[in-house]
């Protein structure tokens, strides 16, 4: 892609990631532009559109990558709680005898991911 010398740095990523979403729909060359006069929103929309698609892969990769780490990993107790969440992040204290799990935190997959990958990244 050749771009003049005065267009701003976001257009070039904008207009680059459009043409990458065009890539991952299969268009062929010249089916672009008639198709980008369709779009509401223009190349701006379409760009944002690319940059869910990338973002969502990425995540998906992540995810398994971290369910594969906390599968990897040694347990350091058991204990029995009434939950359908297959993944989740406990509250607890520290007792003379160990320590009591207060309650679950409540489910949110994406504050879930987060604590993962900072203790994976942790060690």
């Amino acid at each position: 892609m050749v771009f003049g010398a005065d267009i701003r740095r976001i257009d070039r990523i904008r207009f680059t990631a459009t043409l990458s979403h065009a890539i991952r729909l299969g268009f062929g060359p010249g089916r672009l532009p008639a198709w980008l006069d369709s779009q509401d929103g223009g190349h701006i929309a379409v760009a944002l559109a690319e940059r869910r698609a990338r973002r969502s892969e990425r995540r998906a990769a992540l995810a398994g990558e971290q369910r594969d780490w906390v599968d990897a990993q040694a347990t350091l107790g058991h204990i029995e709680l009434a939950t359908d969440q297959d993944l989740m992040l406990l509250i607890g204290r520290r007792v003379p005898r160990g320590i009591e799990v207060i309650a679950p935190v409540p489910a949110d997959d994406d504050f879930t991911e987060a604590a993962v990958e900072r203790v994976r990244r942790a060690g």
